[in-house]
């Protein structure tokens, strides 16, 4: 666009100096006169008007320009505003004690309950420790670490499976060399260097939780005259294993469950449980709908939503009967998006089925100017009779 200007006024400017030129020689003058001044009153009274023609389209295309960025602007600030009450459908949960805790995860899935949960035991990770080393940055030799997992049980072991191995190397062959490539193996098992005391250091090696991932490890070494295979543990230790693998245990509402893990994902649907402590009496943990926590959030959503409204409605504005015009005044593309608005309370909500849920059942209306209206007492009365 601005070339296209540059071009149209260097071309009035060689017509108008032409014509004066042409002006000035039928007159047979020039000698004494102000030959300059002449010339660019000429000039200007061709190339003024029609140069403010044109700045006048470049102002216009440059607000649109603005104005719509300033839409785009607005609408990814409302996106992440409303994005805010994803989730927030008045149910909460609460619990008695400080031993099992609950979270939504999915409220989706997630509805009222009260179970009254025992937790006998947690679920564990093997702790094996080796000590004896004199310093941890002092070779121990090269070779390589073979890992299997599964569980000890009586001093015997059964394997799950599931193996890794670790390739100690020159440069690598101290106890922080170890623990590094331990923890660089990325197979559920981390290590650590511990000052026993002035004079000795240990290797701490842990498995991930639950019984079934307790460890098994072999070496082989480069050298036999090395010390890494005082890093093998092959048969059960009681001296090494500092920590035994073990599942959590617990019962909700009587019936006894296990898992290896002390956050349950599993038992209660969009529900997760956290275990921290065993329990000497049952804790009931329990979820229930809130009217009023629901009722904000949806008050929530339809201001954002008629701010929006708001906003479009004054880029589009005519100005007619006194109004101020707005930037885009009458522009299609925004109207559209203020028309898919007003549908928000006339569509069906997806994901109930056939039942036919929508908003307008609650009391959430679209005003004639396009504007959302909450009606608080319909919403709690809808909302109370099935806030599932």
């Amino acid at each position: 666009m601005q070339i296209s200007v540059v071009s149209q006024m260097a071309t009035f400017t060689r017509e108008a100096l032409s014509m004066t030129t042409d002006y000035i020689s039928a007159l047979n003058v020039g000698s004494g006169l102000d030959t300059k001044t002449i010339v660019k009153a000429i000039v200007d009274a061709e190339r003024v008007p029609k140069e403010n023609i044109i700045q006048k389209k470049i102002d216009a295309r440059t607000l649109e320009i603005s104005a719509f960025s300033e839409v785009k602007s607005k609408l990814t600030a409302s996106s992440s505003n409303v994005s805010l009450y994803d989730g927030i459908n008045g149910l909460a949960v609460s619990n008695t004690g400080t031993n099992v805790t609950a979270a939504i995860t999915n409220p989706a899935l997630a509805s009222s309950f009260s179970n009254e949960i025992n937790v006998t035991s947690l679920a564990k990770r093997q702790t094996l420790a080796f000590s004896g080393f004199s310093s941890p940055t002092t070779s121990i030799g090269t070779g390589t670490l073979s890992f299997s997992f599964g569980t000890w049980n009586s001093g015997s072991f059964s394997a799950n499976g599931t193996s890794s191995s670790v390739s100690i190397t020159t440069g690598n062959d101290t106890l922080d060399g170890i623990a590094a490539k331990i923890n660089d193996a990325n197979m559920g098992v981390t290590a650590s260097v511990i000052k026993e005391n002035e004079s000795q250091y240990a290797l701490a090696i842990t498995s991930s939780y639950g019984a079934s991932n307790a460890m098994r490890i072999s070496v082989t070494e480069d050298d036999a005259s090395t010390n890494l295979d005082s890093l093998a543990y092959e048969s059960y230790n009681a001296s090494i294993e500092k920590v035994a693998s073990a599942n959590a245990v617990f019962t909700v509402d009587g019936v006894q469950i296990s898992r290896s893990t002390n956050t349950i994902t599993d038992v209660i649907d969009g529900i997760s449980l956290s275990l921290s402590g065993t329990t000497s009496s049952a804790e009931t943990v329990s979820a229930s709908y809130d009217t009023n926590t629901a009722l904000l959030a949806a008050q929530g959503i339809v201001a954002e939503l008629n701010d929006i409204v708001t906003d479009l409605n004054a880029k589009i504005d005519r100005g007619g009967n006194g109004g101020i015009k707005g930037a885009l005044a009458g522009d299609p593309l925004i109207r559209s998006l203020i028309n898919q608005l007003k549908t928000i309370t006339t569509e069906e909500i997806q994901g109930f089925g056939y039942s036919g849920i929508y908003l307008a059942n609650y009391g959430i209306l679209t005003n004639r100017d396009g504007s959302i209206s909450l009606n608080a007492t319909t919403f709690k009365t809808e909302y109370e009779k099935d806030p599932d």
